[in-house]
């Protein structure tokens, strides 16, 4: 029994530790994502898979890949794929007054970037970014409790979007027009939360039964819903807040 009450003590306060360790601010300097639209299911994604992967470490871009269903019908289900990043590549695309959804297709700063191979990532114009500050309240073997907090928070029509993202996956395709090949990803979304923008706002993220805490982090962003535009981007490694 008195072991059992250190144990819960350590725990206690071992959780403590880590909800105030485990927040990063992004004073006045803005940051923006890099959203790459890939399938395991299309031949032609793993060289942008490899060039999301490679990008070397910029304070300015925070990058991320959403996994897209589509291409399941073709005879290989991306497990990491979903409906709702399907839905949001489109989404995106209408913002931009564009019909243009396709796989690879890279998205940076809210702007189209078809030449990713070739040419310089593309950047809006902005002087009045909010201020944030992400942190990581909890954490189990389930879920993780992340708080944003912004301000301003009378933005119009903006959002707070939390993605859990990934490094270090691999895949042994069997089917499809990658039938044989072993695809190596990263920053790959495995869970991504919304909420209007507020003061305070705090979402939990599911964790996947074979997420590697290690090899994850959480990134947030303020959305301006009515154009699609990050309008600031934070990312907070998970290693640090495990227990």
């Amino acid at each position: 029994m008195y072991q059992s009450l250190i144990g819960a003590a350590l725990l206690i306060s071992g959780a403590a530790h880590a909800a105030e360790s485990c927040s990063v601010h992004s004073g006045g300097q803005r940051t923006s994502l890099i959203e790459l639209y890939t399938s395991e299911g299309c031949s032609s994604c793993p060289p942008a898979d490899r060039w999301l992967a490679a990008l070397e470490e910029d304070s300015r871009w925070i990058p991320i890949s959403f996994h897209v269903d589509y291409w399941d019908r073709l005879g290989w289900k991306d497990r990491f794929g979903s409906p709702a990043f399907t839905q949001r590549q489109h989404r995106s695309a209408q913002l931009r007054g564009s019909r243009r959804v396709y796989t690879p297709q890279v998205v940076a700063d809210g702007l189209e970037h078809s030449r990713w191979y070739a040419a310089d990532l593309p950047r809006r114009e902005q002087t009045d970014s909010p201020v944030m500050t992400l942190s990581v309240r909890a954490l189990d073997g389930e879920q993780v409790h992340v708080q944003v907090l912004a301000e301003p928070t009378d933005l119009p029509a903006s959002v707070v979007r939390v993605a859990l993202v990934e490094d270090g996956l691999y895949s042994e395709v069997l089917s499809g027009e990658n039938g044989g090949r072993i695809l190596n990803h990263a920053h790959v979304v495995r869970d991504l939360q919304s909420k209007t923008l507020s003061d305070r706002v705090q979402i939990p993220l599911d964790l996947p039964s074979d997420l590697k805490l290690a090899k994850s982090a959480v990134v947030a962003w303020i959305e301006d819903a009515e154009t699609g535009a990050p309008l600031q981007a934070l990312r907070l490694p998970l290693q640090s807040c495990a227990l």
